[in-house]
Protein backbone atom coordinates (compact mmCIF):
# COMPACT_ATOMS: atom_id res chain seq x y z
CA UNK A 1 0.00 0.00 0.00
CA UNK A 2 2.81 2.40 0.95
CA UNK A 3 4.60 1.54 -2.28
CA UNK A 4 1.43 2.21 -4.26
CA UNK A 5 0.97 5.64 -2.64
CA UNK A 6 4.61 6.67 -3.02
CA UNK A 7 4.81 5.36 -6.57
CA UNK A 8 2.70 8.32 -7.65
CA UNK A 9 5.60 10.67 -6.81
CA UNK A 10 8.64 8.37 -6.90
CA UNK A 11 9.67 6.61 -10.09
CA UNK A 12 10.00 2.87 -10.01
CA UNK A 13 13.72 2.96 -10.73
CA UNK A 14 14.28 5.03 -7.58
CA UNK A 15 13.33 2.12 -5.33
CA UNK A 16 14.03 0.15 -3.10
CA UNK A 17 11.64 1.70 -0.62
CA UNK A 18 14.03 1.27 2.38
CA UNK A 19 16.02 4.26 1.17
CA UNK A 20 13.31 6.66 2.32
CA UNK A 21 13.27 5.72 6.03
CA UNK A 22 17.07 5.54 5.90
CA UNK A 23 17.17 9.17 4.74
CA UNK A 24 14.79 10.16 7.56
CA UNK A 25 16.91 8.27 10.10
CA UNK A 26 20.16 9.90 8.95
CA UNK A 27 18.47 13.32 9.03
CA UNK A 28 17.29 12.67 12.58
CA UNK A 29 20.82 11.74 13.69
CA UNK A 30 22.32 14.84 12.06
CA UNK A 31 19.67 17.09 13.65
CA UNK A 32 20.40 15.54 17.06
CA UNK A 33 24.13 16.09 16.70
CA UNK A 34 23.61 19.71 15.66
CA UNK A 35 21.23 20.32 18.57
CA UNK A 36 23.73 18.87 21.04
CA UNK A 37 26.57 20.85 19.49
CA UNK A 38 24.69 24.14 19.71
CA UNK A 39 23.31 23.78 23.22
CA UNK A 40 25.54 21.41 25.18
CA UNK A 41 28.96 21.08 23.59
CA UNK A 42 31.83 23.34 24.75
CA UNK A 43 31.99 26.72 23.03
CA UNK A 44 34.78 27.96 20.78
CA UNK A 45 36.07 30.13 23.63
CA UNK A 46 36.38 26.98 25.75
CA UNK A 47 38.56 25.26 23.16
CA UNK A 48 40.66 28.41 22.85
CA UNK A 49 41.16 28.45 26.62
CA UNK A 50 39.42 31.80 27.11
CA UNK A 51 36.67 30.70 29.50
CA UNK A 52 37.12 31.46 33.19
CA UNK A 53 39.23 28.63 34.56
CA UNK A 54 41.36 29.58 37.59
CA UNK A 55 44.20 27.52 38.99
CA UNK A 56 45.57 27.23 42.52
CA UNK A 57 49.01 26.18 41.26
CA UNK A 58 51.85 28.57 42.05
CA UNK A 59 54.53 27.64 39.53
CA UNK A 60 55.68 30.53 37.34
CA UNK A 61 54.76 30.71 33.65
CA UNK A 62 56.96 32.66 31.26
CA UNK A 63 54.87 35.02 29.14
CA UNK A 64 55.63 37.81 26.69
CA UNK A 65 53.29 40.68 25.86
CA UNK A 66 54.34 43.55 23.62
CA UNK A 67 58.00 42.62 23.92
CA UNK A 68 57.85 42.65 27.74
CA UNK A 69 58.66 39.42 29.58
CA UNK A 70 56.81 38.19 32.68
CA UNK A 71 57.00 35.17 34.97
CA UNK A 72 53.46 34.95 36.35
CA UNK A 73 52.39 32.44 39.02
CA UNK A 74 49.64 30.22 37.60
CA UNK A 75 47.20 31.17 40.35
CA UNK A 76 47.11 34.75 39.06
CA UNK A 77 45.83 33.69 35.61
CA UNK A 78 42.09 33.71 34.88
CA UNK A 79 42.00 31.12 32.09
CA UNK A 80 43.92 28.28 30.47
CA UNK A 81 45.14 30.48 27.61
CA UNK A 82 47.00 32.64 30.12
CA UNK A 83 48.89 29.56 31.32
CA UNK A 84 50.39 28.83 27.91
CA UNK A 85 54.00 29.96 27.90
CA UNK A 86 55.14 32.19 25.05
CA UNK A 87 53.95 35.29 23.21
CA UNK A 88 50.47 36.74 23.85
CA UNK A 89 48.66 39.78 22.54
CA UNK A 90 46.74 39.96 25.82
CA UNK A 91 46.61 38.13 29.14
CA UNK A 92 44.06 38.41 31.96
CA UNK A 93 45.04 38.10 35.60
CA UNK A 94 43.16 38.36 38.89
CA UNK A 95 43.87 38.97 42.56
CA UNK A 96 42.08 39.93 45.76
CA UNK A 97 42.22 43.31 47.45
CA UNK A 98 43.86 44.57 49.54
CA UNK A 99 46.78 42.11 49.60
CA UNK A 100 46.66 41.24 45.87
CA UNK A 101 46.81 37.55 46.72
CA UNK A 102 46.34 34.99 43.93
CA UNK A 103 43.65 32.33 43.61
CA UNK A 104 43.41 29.58 46.22
CA UNK A 105 40.74 26.97 46.81
CA UNK A 106 39.96 28.45 50.23
CA UNK A 107 39.32 31.89 48.65
CA UNK A 108 37.33 30.58 45.66
CA UNK A 109 34.09 32.22 46.83
CA UNK A 110 35.77 35.64 47.04
CA UNK A 111 36.89 35.36 43.41
CA UNK A 112 33.28 34.71 42.37
CA UNK A 113 31.72 37.63 44.23
CA UNK A 114 30.04 40.36 42.16
CA UNK A 115 28.54 42.54 44.92
CA UNK A 116 29.56 46.17 45.40
CA UNK A 117 32.21 45.31 48.01
CA UNK A 118 33.71 42.38 46.10
CA UNK A 119 37.50 42.35 46.59
CA UNK A 120 38.11 40.96 43.10
CA UNK A 121 40.65 42.86 41.02
CA UNK A 122 40.99 42.04 37.31
CA UNK A 123 44.23 42.96 35.56
CA UNK A 124 44.73 42.94 31.79
CA UNK A 125 48.10 43.28 30.06
CA UNK A 126 47.90 43.83 26.33
CA UNK A 127 50.05 44.68 23.37
CA UNK A 128 49.67 48.23 21.99
CA UNK A 129 51.13 50.02 19.00
CA UNK A 130 52.08 53.18 20.89
CA UNK A 131 52.24 54.53 24.42
CA UNK A 132 49.57 56.99 25.55
CA UNK A 133 50.29 58.84 28.83
CA UNK A 134 47.38 59.87 31.03
CA UNK A 135 47.39 63.51 29.95
CA UNK A 136 47.27 62.63 26.26
CA UNK A 137 44.62 59.99 26.93
CA UNK A 138 42.51 62.57 28.76
CA UNK A 139 42.81 65.18 26.01
CA UNK A 140 42.32 62.81 23.06
CA UNK A 141 39.86 60.21 24.28
CA UNK A 142 37.75 61.67 27.07
CA UNK A 143 37.73 65.47 27.13
CA UNK A 144 35.54 65.85 24.00
CA UNK A 145 32.76 63.91 25.75
CA UNK A 146 32.76 65.74 29.08
CA UNK A 147 30.10 68.14 30.31
CA UNK A 148 31.21 71.77 30.48
CA UNK A 149 30.89 71.88 34.26
CA UNK A 150 33.28 69.94 36.47
CA UNK A 151 32.18 67.98 39.47
CA UNK A 152 33.52 67.85 42.99
CA UNK A 153 36.74 66.58 44.51
CA UNK A 154 36.41 62.95 45.63
CA UNK A 155 39.25 61.13 47.37
CA UNK A 156 41.63 63.82 46.10
CA UNK A 157 40.47 63.13 42.54
CA UNK A 158 38.80 65.76 40.38
CA UNK A 159 35.46 64.46 39.17
CA UNK A 160 34.13 65.07 35.64
CA UNK A 161 30.77 64.01 34.22
CA UNK A 162 30.19 62.66 30.72
CA UNK A 163 27.35 63.91 28.55
CA UNK A 164 24.16 61.83 28.41
CA UNK A 165 24.47 61.30 24.64
CA UNK A 166 28.11 60.16 24.65
CA UNK A 167 29.64 56.64 24.56
CA UNK A 168 30.52 57.10 28.26
CA UNK A 169 27.03 58.02 29.44
CA UNK A 170 26.43 56.85 33.01
CA UNK A 171 30.11 57.06 33.89
CA UNK A 172 32.40 59.57 35.56
CA UNK A 173 36.03 60.47 35.03
CA UNK A 174 38.17 61.07 38.12
CA UNK A 175 41.74 62.26 37.77
CA UNK A 176 44.86 63.84 39.16
CA UNK A 177 48.11 64.51 37.35
CA UNK A 178 49.21 60.99 38.24
CA UNK A 179 46.01 58.96 37.85
CA UNK A 180 42.89 58.74 35.69
CA UNK A 181 39.89 56.52 36.45
CA UNK A 182 36.72 55.82 34.48
CA UNK A 183 34.03 54.80 36.99
CA UNK A 184 30.38 53.83 36.90
CA UNK A 185 28.23 56.49 38.52
CA UNK A 186 28.24 56.19 42.31
CA UNK A 187 24.54 55.21 42.47
CA UNK A 188 24.88 52.26 40.09
CA UNK A 189 24.74 48.83 41.77
CA UNK A 190 28.16 47.13 41.94
CA UNK A 191 29.80 50.16 40.34
CA UNK A 192 33.34 49.59 39.05
CA UNK A 193 36.38 51.74 38.28
CA UNK A 194 39.02 51.14 35.65
CA UNK A 195 42.37 52.73 34.87
CA UNK A 196 45.44 51.92 32.80
CA UNK A 197 49.11 52.76 32.49
CA UNK A 198 51.83 52.18 29.93
CA UNK A 199 54.42 49.49 30.36
CA UNK A 200 57.22 50.52 28.05
CA UNK A 201 56.35 51.57 24.50
CA UNK A 202 54.40 48.53 23.35
CA UNK A 203 52.48 47.15 26.35
CA UNK A 204 49.71 48.51 28.55
CA UNK A 205 48.27 47.43 31.90
CA UNK A 206 44.64 48.07 32.82
CA UNK A 207 42.86 47.02 36.00
CA UNK A 208 39.27 46.96 37.18
CA UNK A 209 37.89 46.99 40.74
CA UNK A 210 34.73 47.95 42.60
CA UNK A 211 34.19 51.66 43.20
CA UNK A 212 33.75 50.79 46.86
CA UNK A 213 37.57 50.67 47.04
CA UNK A 214 38.23 53.96 45.23
CA UNK A 215 39.17 55.62 48.52
CA UNK A 216 42.26 53.38 48.52
CA UNK A 217 43.28 54.20 44.95
CA UNK A 218 46.82 55.28 45.86
CA UNK A 219 47.62 52.04 47.68
CA UNK A 220 45.94 49.91 45.00
CA UNK A 221 47.82 51.62 42.17
CA UNK A 222 51.16 51.38 43.94
CA UNK A 223 50.64 47.73 44.89
CA UNK A 224 49.64 46.74 41.35
CA UNK A 225 52.70 48.42 39.88
CA UNK A 226 54.86 46.62 42.42
CA UNK A 227 53.14 43.32 41.54
CA UNK A 228 53.75 43.79 37.81
CA UNK A 229 57.35 44.76 38.56
CA UNK A 230 57.78 41.53 40.54
CA UNK A 231 56.45 39.50 37.60
CA UNK A 232 59.02 41.14 35.34
CA UNK A 233 61.88 40.67 37.79
CA UNK A 234 60.99 37.01 38.28
CA UNK A 235 61.86 36.24 34.65
CA UNK A 236 65.53 36.21 35.65
CA UNK A 237 65.06 33.31 38.05
CA UNK A 238 62.12 31.37 36.54
CA UNK A 239 62.95 28.01 34.93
Amino acid sequence: MIKRILSRTIKEEEWPIWRLPLVFFIGFIIAGVLFYGLYFAPSLSFWRGLDYSPSDKTHAIKLEVGGTLFAVPANYTRNAAGRRAGHHKQIELHALLPSLSGYQEKTQSSFLRVDESSPLLIISIREVSRELPNERRFEALYKPYLDAANGTIENDLQSYHFGADTPYAGKELLRTNAALYICDSAGKPSATCETRFDLGRSAEVSYLFKRHYLKDWRAIDGNIKDLIKSFRSATRTAN
